[in-house]
């Protein structure tokens, strides 16, 4: 809201919208009830550009197979440069999935931001945080990543463990925005 006033001088306040086109509109949101190896956007309809935002609550044990994955895709068709708190940057190629989250048992935060044509391959930024258990400093954690898909735009996200164990608390959400 704007604080404004007309021709008299009289003040109100007034709510402002923005351009049709310029927002962001929710695609997905999914909460888990339980802990789960997976938590997934379900289908979403294509778009040019995406926001993710993920919560996991406390479960994530360290382990290297905590990945997210697009449209299912288990393949080798993912790579990423990835700097870790004050580590140096490393970089990691064709990978079946983005690491995008280090698991100390913390409650971690993740948000990504995707271009994603069908005829290129997906470019990713993304940025994440953790609170190991205690006292301990967060974890931070920045990536530029990729997906080698040339043929289709991203219609679903999946963050899992490929072990297939329950790292992910109950509460753990997605929330998937597109650009209108």
């Amino acid at each position: 809201k704007v604080l404004t006033s007309d021709a008299a001088g009289l003040a109100s306040w007034q709510t402002l919208s923005a351009p049709a086109g310029t927002g962001l509109v929710k695609l997905a949101d999914v909460t888990l009830g339980a802990a789960a190896s997976s938590i997934s956007s379900g289908t979403i309809p294509a778009r040019a550009y995406l926001k993710v935002i993920i919560f996991t609550a406390t479960g994530v044990e360290p382990q290297g197979g905590v990945r997210l994955r697009f449209n299912s895709d288990a393949g080798a068709n993912y790579d990423y440069r990835e700097k870790i708190n004050d580590s140096p940057e490393t970089s990691v190629a064709d990978t079946t999935g983005l690491a995008v989250i280090r698991g100390d048992g913390g409650a971690g935060f993740i948000e990504l931001e995707i271009r994603n044509p069908a005829a290129q391959n997906k470019q990713i930024i993304h940025h994440a945080t953790n609170q190991p258990p205690g006292d301990a400093a967060p974890t931070m954690r920045r990536m530029a990543g990729s997906w080698a898909n040339t043929s289709d735009q991203i219609t679903s996200i999946t963050l899992l463990d490929t072990g297939g164990a329950n790292i992910l608390g109950a509460g753990s959400r997605m929330i998937v925005y597109a650009q209108e």
